[in-house]
């Protein structure tokens, strides 16, 4: 009797590990929040709290996720770690299991008369709940610039970073969350009085304390705060409350101080202060919205240093059509009004729609007047120019499969700013083939360019990937970039050639690495990037 049972429970164990496996297989992305990717399998398809996801795109790791919460048919879950943007539609399977109990028949469940006979069954210890759940990393990074122009302008910068998110604290909804980042810079000379010779940088992106959720009736957060609900309203030194109202309906209010832009230090001759309202409903199996309006003023002790409205709407519909819109609307008083002579200013406003008409064609439609600015994981673009003119203004892009081993993607654009006498056109086309050649061997082709007032320019690049079963990979590519300026027609062309890779060493220990010689009219020199990390 006690082997058929033991027999049992391996097979419904088994069983239960083959539906979870080929749940996660079938799952898709599909539901974008402000904080949560949102999949579409759930209880029924034996995902459970705690299951870890990764989402591979192109046989190339893009993220891993954690479940967060699970209903019937879907669950949320929490980013841990990415090395790109999440889409809808991206594949979502299984990575780690949490733990659970033993996995009990029905006849266990149940008296068994026939053994009546023996001893009492003693009671168990209480199980203690697990003092939280872990996850984020930590890195050491190096970059160096090797400047072989006349200028000598090399550049060194070791750093280290750190991602730590604690959940579930104590069995609450107790969460820590800390972002810091340090970084020593080193150059060959001092460029001005602002950009000395050496300097240390160390920012807090993030340090706060927080309770409660989505779901919570009553929630906070305290510390250096930012949230993609009001990411509009920016960083806070200070504190963040939300109460839930009804039917997905919730209020919030926030205040304290803002850290300084470019160094992240602590400040109080700036303070900031606002509320918001929030709006969640919807199945993203079908239709979903999601909805911020929040009100924010910047006060520099006595004097009003910017108040403006910010909007975002996140649309879902019929699993087919997403719309994304966020916009800033500034109210002028004061001085600000003798600035504008404007009572009211429409600022950074991003529109975007994507339809999927069928299996094998896409299309979208966007609109952006957002500033782009530079960060440290931003800085290895080979240009800032094309990076800026390839974004702004109205944008239709066209994606087709035609085959599940190509893509075929291309866009327009067209952007035209009140002092320009005439607009700037641009366009792109791109191919990815998966499987070229040889199996897990990748194929990128792009081509790029702009015709502008001043500036004509375009780009091209071409990269090989080799993807390996544990998730390594090694890349190399080859691209330019030429511009013309102005009448003269003279033209200015850079060449760079790059070689890349990113390996799971053991455990959760990881590396990347990417060497790259950049040669032309503007830049020659040798650029190293280097990271070991550790996963939590």
């Amino acid at each position: 009797m006690r082997i058929l049972k033991f027999t049992a429970n391996i097979i419904l164990a088994v069983a239960a590990l083959s539906a979870a496996q080929r749940a996660a297989r079938q799952a898709n992305v599909k539901y974008l929040s402000g904080e949560n990717v949102y999949v579409d399998a759930g209880t029924a398809d034996s995902l459970r709290v705690g299951d870890r996801l990764k989402i591979i795109r192109n046989d190339t790791l893009v993220a891993v996720l954690e479940i967060a919460f699970a209903a019937e048919h879907s669950a949320s879950c929490q980013i841990l770690t990415s090395v790109g943007a999440i889409e809808i539609g991206d594949k979502a399977t299984l990575e780690d299991r949490a733990a659970t109990a033993e996995i009990k028949t029905p006849a266990e469940t149940q008296t068994d008369t026939s053994l009546s006979t023996a001893a009492p069954a003693q009671p168990q210890p209480r199980k203690k709940s697990p003092a939280a759940k872990i996850s984020g990393g930590f890195s050491v990074q190096l970059h160096q610039w090797d400047d072989r122009t006349a200028s000598n302008l090399d550049f060194i910068q070791p750093g280290a970073r750190l991602n730590f998110k604690a959940n579930k604290i104590w069995g609450r909804d107790l969460a820590i969350n800390i972002r810091i980042t340090t970084r020593y810079n080193k150059r060959t000379r001092e460029y001005n009085s602002d950009v000395p010779r050496t300097e240390w940088r160390n920012r807090i992106y993030q340090l706060s304390i927080g309770y409660g959720s989505d779901q919570s009736p009553l929630s906070f957060q305290l510390g250096r705060i930012i949230t993609n609900k009001i990411s509009g309203v920016g960083y806070i030194d200070g504190l963040v409350m939300q109460k839930s109202v009804a039917g997905g309906l919730s209020v919030g209010a926030f205040g304290g101080t803002q850290p300084h832009w470019q160094y992240s230090n602590f400040q109080t001759s700036l303070q900031k202060y606002g509320g918001y309202l929030h709006f969640a409903g919807g199945d993203m199996r079908t239709d979903r919205l999601e909805s911020t309006l929040a009100a924010a003023g910047e006060y520099h002790g006595g004097t009003v240093s910017r108040e403006f409205l910010f909007l975002r709407n996140n649309v879902a519909l019929a699993r087919r059509w997403n719309i994304y819109q966020s916009a800033e609307l500034d109210i002028n008083r004061s001085w600000r009004k003798v600035k504008t002579g404007e009572n009211l200013n429409l600022t950074n406003l991003y529109i975007s729609g994507r339809g999927k008409f069928t299996n094998w064609l896409s299309l979208g439609l966007s609109f952006d007047n957002r500033r782009n600015y530079w960060t440290f994981e931003t800085m290895t673009l080979t240009d800032s120019l094309f990076d800026d003119v390839l974004r702004r203004g109205f944008r239709g892009d066209i994606s087709l499969r035609p085959h599940k081993e190509y893509m075929i993607f291309s866009n327009l654009g067209y952007h035209k700013r009140s002092s320009d006498r005439s607009a700037t056109y641009s366009y792109s086309l791109g191919l990815n083939r998966t499987n070229f050649l040889l199996e897990s061997l990748s194929l990128n082709l792009q081509f790029a360019g702009f015709r502008g007032p001043f500036t004509d320019g375009y780009n091209y690049s071409a990269r090989f990937s080799r993807y390996f079963r544990r998730g390594d990979m090694l890349s190399v590519g080859y691209g330019a970039y030429i511009y013309a300026f102005g009448t003269s027609g003279a033209d200015r062309k850079n060449d760079w050639v790059n070689f890349s890779g990113q390996f799971d060493l053991f455990a959760r220990l990881y590396s990347t690495a990417t060497y790259e010689y950049n040669m032309g009219d503007d830049s020659r020199g040798h650029r190293l990037l280097a990271e070991l990390g550790y996963r939590f």
